[in-house]
């Protein structure tokens, strides 16, 4: 798919890459009817050596490099928005590379991950924090 080769290689040594499988998931919950915060991430984008962590949930079109998620900042306030990924890019440098969690695995839906993050004041990937905001949710 030729959508997906032309995220990968716009930016020059980028520490990221979207594997097909990632690029077809964030493709998909675009175009599913679910409600933007009910859907699960698919991958967590972070600068090294900052406290700044996005929970990515899908991209906004073929071609596009927009996509939504749940974006913490590291100054303590998390929020839901869409980010273009030329931003973070262009913020990345040779001490704050930006990386993908390779461990990573969206299993709350970003509306959990936002109640936790909200409490904790940055997201969390810590199991228990997920569980208790689950809860909390009624979910």
């Amino acid at each position: 798919m030729a959508q997906g080769k032309l995220l990968i290689k716009k930016a020059k040594n980028q520490m990221y890459r979207f594997t097909q499988q990632e690029y077809d998931r964030l493709i998909d919950n675009a175009k599913n009817d679910t409600p933007e915060e009910f859907l699960y991430p698919v991958m967590r984008l972070r600068f090294f050596r900052t406290k700044c962590n996005f929970l990515i949930c899908f991209l906004t079109g073929d071609n596009d490099d927009t996509a939504f998620a749940l974006c913490d900042w590291g100054m303590g306030d998390v929020g839901l928005g869409y980010i273009k990924l030329d931003v973070l890019r262009a913020y990345q440098t040779k001490e704050m590379l930006l990386l993908k969690d390779l461990s990573f695995e969206g299993s709350y839906p970003l509306n959990v991950y936002f109640h936790a993050a909200q409490k904790a004041g940055h997201i969390t990937v810590d199991p228990k924090k997920l569980r208790i905001a689950d809860y909390e949710m009624g979910r």
